[in-house]
């Protein structure tokens, strides 16, 4: 990191008199001698420096102030005795000097760290908003070992641009999704605002106060704004029982762990986000009324917490029991559903039985009578009889299979209309009453299209022999007074 090793060099030539860093910029100031500022830029390397167009010099006498360039031909004229002492100011642009992704930040200074890492600040949660939310964003400070959780690297300056940018896993990715809907929808969070998860580092207990304090104060404020309805006016609105203003000072927050817990609490359900989120602002503006300061809910965070906690599992046991009781009436329902399907079932399965019992007592009947007197009339009744079963077969069996369709869609619209009943649930009532009563209809039509075709085989070879019989009988003689009588009729007509 040549710049940082060069703002170091430069900044022991004199005395410092300003050094102001943020974000993005540095600016500092120095007064030397001139003579000592010229011994150090008159080295090749340090020159160099001088004359890229990153860093702004200024040069400044009591009497004129020079540019990078006047100065530079001030040493190679050697006016080193006629200038006394100097004053002179670096400024820079930190994405310039070091060509910063979107996820990089490089502090030189711990106290400027301390300073800028401020949501209260713009320069920060605009950082934020452009940043690529499925890598780590890393931080480089004057550090001598690197801290890291599962968002944020902290490293020392040595690992600069050693180290590329890793990706959050798909795990982590996946459950931010959710809680960037969840908040936007609640909290009225915008898309760029960071997630307190970033500022969490519970997994390094060890680290550094003066790096962990500024990580735990934005701990603190991100989590706090996951919390209430929106800004107002620079303010947090928060509405509960009353309406309440958060005034954001400036004050030491310590209790940001606290205050992140009961945000993992809050989110980590999809389906209770909304109601835990309103218990805890009712219980929030049971403590503080119309306006609050930040430092004085970091005082009562932890009474607040215990108390929406108590609330919490009140509210879930209240919930488990309706839905205990609700799945029981559920599974009783569906139950009911498909016992009355198979009772149609079955009713389906009797017609088409008794269907075919009746038929066989009339075609009994019937035929023995018939057969008694006339033999034209036994063959004509078996051909009737034998037509009519399978217009009947057709027509039964496509009632009964439009009924079984109906059965199945009667079931299945119970289950959708009782979600809570379990998929293993489902398919115990479905074996024990529907498909047993489906499987009835389908075997009845079996046995119907069965006698169906032993009847109409039986009725084939009876036709067959009585059409044998009846040619090998001998014709009876003839009549001879009929032939006079019809002879005398047509006579009389004619």
């Amino acid at each position: 990191m040549e710049f940082l090793e060069f703002i170091q060099s430069v900044r022991v030539l004199g005395e410092e008199t300003a050094y102001k860093e943020d974000l993005n910029r540095i600016d500092f100031k120095l007064t030397c001698e001139f003579f000592v500022l010229a011994d150090f830029f008159s080295q090749e390397r340090n020159q160099k420096e001088l004359t890229e167009n990153f860093i702004t010099f200024r040069f400044t006498t009591p009497s004129t102030t020079y540019t990078d360039s006047q100065f530079l031909m001030l040493i190679k004229r050697g006016m080193h005795q006629k200038i006394g002492d100097i004053d002179l100011r670096i400024t820079a642009t930190k994405k310039k000097i070091f060509d910063l992704d979107t996820n990089e930040i490089v502090f030189f200074d711990i106290e400027a760290y301390k300073k800028s890492w401020n949501l209260l600040k713009n320069d920060l949660t605009t950082f934020f908003t452009k940043v690529n939310k499925d890598n780590y964003i890393h931080l480089f400070l004057p550090v001598s070992k690197p801290y890291e959780n599962s968002h944020i690297s902290i490293m020392p300056h040595a690992s600069f641009k050693e180290s590329s940018l890793k990706k959050l896993s798909d795990e982590i990715i996946k459950d931010l999704e959710i809680i960037y809907k969840e908040r936007e929808e609640h909290a009225n969070v915008d898309q760029g605002y960071p997630l307190p998860h970033i500022f969490c580092f519970d997994n390094e207990p060890k680290i550094d106060h003066d790096i962990i304090f500024p990580l735990n104060q934005a701990l603190f404020l991100s989590s706090l704004r996951h919390l209430i309805n929106k800004v107002e006016q620079s303010k947090f609105l928060l509405k509960g029982q009353t309406n309440t203003f958060i005034e954001l000072d400036d004050q030491p927050l310590t209790n940001g762990a606290a205050l992140f817990s009961i945000v993992m609490d809050i989110y980590k359900i999809k389906r209770y986000v909304k109601e835990k989120l309103q218990i805890f602002r009712h219980v929030f503006s049971i403590y503080f009324t119309n306006e609050v300061k930040l430092s004085e809910i970091d005082k009562k965070i932890g009474i607040i917490i215990e108390t929406s906690e108590n609330h919490f599992l009140a509210y879930l046991d209240d919930q488990v029991t309706n839905f205990l009781k609700n799945t029981k009436e559920a599974v009783e329902e569906v139950r009911k559903y498909a016992k009355e399907a198979s009772e149609a079932a079955d009713k389906i399965k009797s017609n088409l039985n008794a269907n075919m019992l009746a038929f066989i007592t009339a075609f009994l009947t019937s035929t023995y009578a018939i057969s008694q007197k006339n033999t034209v009339l036994l063959c004509t009744s078996i051909l009737l009889f034998t037509s009519y079963i399978w217009i009947m077969y057709f027509y039964n069996s496509k009632h009964a299979l439009e009924k079984k369709s109906s059965i199945v869609d009667m079931y299945a619209y119970s289950v959708k209309k009782t979600p809570l009943v379990t998929a293993k649930e489902q398919k115990e009532i479905k074996e024990s009453f529907l498909n047993p009563a489906i499987m009835g209809i389908d075997n009845a039509l079996k046995e119907n299209l069965r006698f169906n075709c032993i009847f109409t085989v039986i009725s084939v070879l009876v036709l067959v022999g009585m059409l044998i019989f009846v040619n090998g009988k001998e014709k009876p003689p003839e009549d001879p007074n009929i032939k006079v009588y019809f002879l005398m009729a047509n006579f009389e007509i004619a």
